[in-house]
């Protein structure tokens, strides 16, 4: 897990977004546009002018500058994913995603409000992961699902995608493929067993904790506006009825599925749709973030307090609660010009 930024010292972090690449991507180059030297969200989310007058557009939540911001990359090679085993490598990839996330989110961190961006083919990682979690008696896992509050899943196969355009692709311009084993692009097709038990169980998923209620929505889904040209053919990659989950926001975005992740400034449409969503999931600015300098001096006042009056100090007293939900209480770089 690679940490993009993280807020200095003095400035409380209230969310955790991570960045999951999709097929043949990379950590860093999937989110990197043409001529940057790092990816988007190192150089502009950090930066991101947070307007008060903008809430209606950017949400009510904190700041982004506030959010520690992730990527998370995985071995996204094509015969290796798709292949013979691909059901269980899918959920190699999920368990693996879990595990980092629990190791990144120690202590207080575990609690914090969880945010997801993901590209492809990781968007199909990060429902099989809240599916793991949601079925985990792994406290670290559960914590996961329980602290997600938002899911941009961006060119994300949901209905996989008609053998003419993605499998065509895998297999001409890829050329990882020999013509014996045209059979291990099947996950990715839209009758793919292995996509619909996926996503039909997500969607069991979503109404047993009750995330198919939250507002503002936890789930939005980008399409490809544009189509790509690939060893001589123009198709979508992902098509926007399969990019789309009914029921859930969709937005679109003027790219083809490779560009549709590369943005090279604030001004970018493309930007503007998905930073407007991350901001919407942000936590409400309902407690004041206090410098560490202030609650250092505010801890000595208390010390202070207690010496004097002989104040007793309770040890293992809490602050906090637990989450339930209607469902019941849930514990709850390769480098690549084109990334599907």
């Amino acid at each position: 897990m690679a940490i993009w930024h993280k807020p200095s010292k003095d400035v409380k972090i209230t969310a955790d977004i991570v960045f999951i690449h999709g097929l043949t991507g990379g950590r860093d180059s999937t989110w990197t546009a043409k001529g940057a030297e790092e990816p988007w969200p190192k150089l502009l989310l950090s930066d991101e002018n947070d307007d008060e007058d903008d809430e209606d557009e950017k949400g009510p939540g904190c700041a982004l500058k506030t959010a520690r911001i992730m990527s998370w990359g995985y071995d996204a090679d094509i015969v290796k994913l798709v292949g013979a085993a691909g059901q269980n490598r899918v959920m190699d990839h999920a368990r693996n995603l879990l595990g980092a996330l629990e190791d990144v989110r120690e202590g207080s961190a575990a609690n914090r409000p969880l945010i997801f961006i993901a590209h492809s083919l990781g968007g199909l990682v990060v429902k099989a992961a809240l599916l793991r979690a949601f079925s985990s008696p792994e406290p670290g896992f559960k914590k996961t699902l329980e602290c997600t509050r938002g899911i941009a899943f961006l060119g994300t196969p949901h209905y996989g995608s008609d053998k003419a355009d993605l499998a065509h692709l895998l297999l001409n311009w890829v050329n990882l493929i020999r013509p014996t084993d045209r059979d291990i692009v099947r996950v990715l097709e839209r009758d793919s067993e292995v996509n619909t038990n996926i996503r039909d169980e997500f969607y069991e998923m979503l109404r047993a904790t009750n995330l198919d209620h939250k507002e503002p929505s936890v789930l939005v889904c980008f399409y490809e506006e544009k189509p790509m040209s690939v060893a001589g053919k123009t198709f979508f990659v992902v098509t926007k009825d399969s990019a789309k989950l009914g029921g859930y926001k969709q937005r679109g975005i003027s790219g083809d599925h490779s560009s549709m992740t590369k943005y090279a400034s604030q001004n970018d449409p493309g930007y503007k749709s998905v930073v407007a969503a991350i901001k919407r999931w942000m936590p409400t600015k309902d407690v004041p973030v206090k410098p560490s300098a202030m609650v250092a001096a505010e801890a000595a006042e208390r010390r202070k307090a207690d010496a004097t009056y002989g104040g007793v100090v309770q040890k293992g007293a809490s602050v906090g609660g637990s989450i339930n939900t209607r469902g019941g209480s849930v514990s709850m770089n390769t480098t690549s010009h084109t990334h599907f």
